[in-house]
């Protein structure tokens, strides 16, 4: 045995002292918390942080449920904490950091598990830490990188904490639940549908608990793919169903968010799911027509309804963009004109806006926060490396899920290969989607995706480790 692994042996008596220690300071941070934001308040956050030690330790003998307990704040994740430079889903992060490694800890593993893909990630992050000193703003840069660094931890604590197909369904069943509330939630705050431009604005659109409509389509799109990834390949006959409700519910507020990058990164996602996945071609046939069928005979039967037209609008205008407030080619123009401006470590992490916005650019009227496409976004930020480090992500994550599909379906599990393929798919709808938009700036639509991202690569670790067990053969 060697010394490290001797320094991680696990310890049955250790796991007790680690709890205790664990309970005694989740009480202390409740009473500095209540202590702190007492008054009338006080009475009522005393008895909602009582159960804190409780749902800690929780997470602690069950690290899975950090990752729950991340996906349970999305719907309040964007609020800011208060005195702490970081929002609620942030903060959660961090908590399930801090419970996976004390759970790690306890029994004598090592703290992160790591996969060949996230070293890609890493390059990127550290690059991005390259490019800070020529950063138009330093502020936004440091919280842009820091962004990056958390997503990475996430991805690398999902990635650790469902080390088993079993944990990796719980953890998307988790999301999907909240995804559920979201859903039901979103079309409550829709105003009077109208569009300008031909379609390319749209007021009155869906955005349920998000700043705005399209990051509504964004988490929508991850969770839409992850749920017929589970209605595939779920382990039980209810969780399946149960996955399928799931999946039309979320399409709902999908189509009303009006996302054009959404809709077309769905698209590019049920095709390669239907490529990775012949069986799934079937579900989606049976889905499909039926979906298409009734959009045709709402479309014939009210069409100067202003939704139909509105939708038709925003359809035909993916094609035909004519909104003065956001012309991509301009966009596109500019994002080319920072990265030639500096195409090795560009203008700085998140710098893009502050950028376009100054004087001289071709886009001073448009303000854009981003350059509409996600390599052109990362490589006007970052440079050309930063654009490298996420291909070879991109082709890493590619090839351990091939060499996944393959052994899965190999060793006859087509469960694991089913939900695999969904998670990928949610994947490739978030790169279709970078074709025209970028949906990253947001820390609470990155945590979705680095959440869906975390499970990929830990499922694909679970079938590639695991030992190939035959297909059995038919008696004839």
């Amino acid at each position: 045995m060697t010394l490290a692994s001797r320094a991680w042996a696990p310890s049955e008596r250790r796991l007790p002292v680690v709890l205790t220690a664990a309970a005694l300071g989740a009480g202390f941070v409740c009473t500095a918390v209540a202590s702190r934001f007492g008054g009338r308040f006080g009475p009522v956050l005393l008895i909602a942080l009582a159960l804190a030690p409780a749902v800690f330790i929780a997470a602690v003998v069950r690290p899975w449920l950090g990752i729950a307990y991340v996906f349970a704040s999305i719907p309040v994740g964007s609020t800011g904490l208060p005195k702490v430079p970081m929002q609620v889903v942030q903060g959660m992060i961090v908590l399930a950091v801090v419970v996976l490694l004390i759970s790690r800890v306890a029994e004598g593993r090592i703290p992160l598990e790591w996969t060949t893909s996230l070293w890609w990630f890493l390059g990127f992050v550290m690059w991005a830490v390259v490019a800070l000193p020529s950063a138009a703003d330093n502020a936004l840069a440091v919280r842009q990188t820091l962004l990056f660094a958390g997503e990475l931890v996430f991805a690398a604590v999902v990635v650790t904490a469902c080390d088993t197909p079993a944990k990796v369904r719980r953890a998307v069943g988790a999301l999907l639940v909240v995804a559920s509330g979201i859903a039901v939630t979103a079309p409550i705050g829709m105003g009077q549908v109208s569009s300008q431009f031909g379609g390319s604005v749209v007021s009155g659109r869906a955005q349920g608990v998000f700043h705005q409509p399209n990051e509504l389509g964004t988490f929508c799109a991850v969770a839409v793919l992850a749920a017929v990834g589970m209605a595939l390949g779920g382990a039980t006959r209810r969780s399946r169903r149960t996955a399928a409700f799931a999946t039309v519910l979320l399409t709902v507020p999908l189509l009303l968010s009006l996302s054009r990058g959404a809709w077309i990164g769905v698209t590019f996602g049920l095709l390669a799911l239907s490529v990775m996945l012949p069986e799934a071609r079937r579900m989606l046939l049976s889905i499909g027509i039926p979906v298409v069928l009734l959009a045709v005979l709402i479309g014939s039967f009210a069409p100067s309804s202003p939704e139909v037209q509105v939708v038709s609008e925003r359809a035909k205008s993916i094609v035909g963009e004519r909104n003065p407030y956001d012309d991509r080619p301009h966009i596109w123009a500019e994002g080319k004109r920072e990265f030639l401006a500096d195409p090795w470590t560009g203008q700085g992490p998140g710098s893009f806006p502050v950028v376009a916005a100054r004087s001289g650019s071709e886009t001073v009227t448009f303000y854009p926060e981003h350059a509409h496409n996600l390599l052109l976004t990362f490589g006007a930020e970052i440079g050309l490396p930063g654009v490298l480090f996420a291909l070879g992500f991109f082709a890493a994550v590619t090839v351990s899920v091939r060499r996944a599909l393959r052994r899965a379906r190999a060793a006859g599990r087509t469960r694991d290969a089913a939900l695999l393929a969904g998670l990928a798919a949610a994947m490739v709808a978030i790169v279709g989607q970078g074709i025209l938009d970028y949906a990253l700036r947001s820390a609470v639509i990155f945590t979705t995706v680095t959440g869906a991202l975390g499970a990929l690569l830990a499922l694909a670790r679970a079938i590639n480790t695991s030992s190939a067990v035959p297909r059995p053969v038919p008696v004839e």
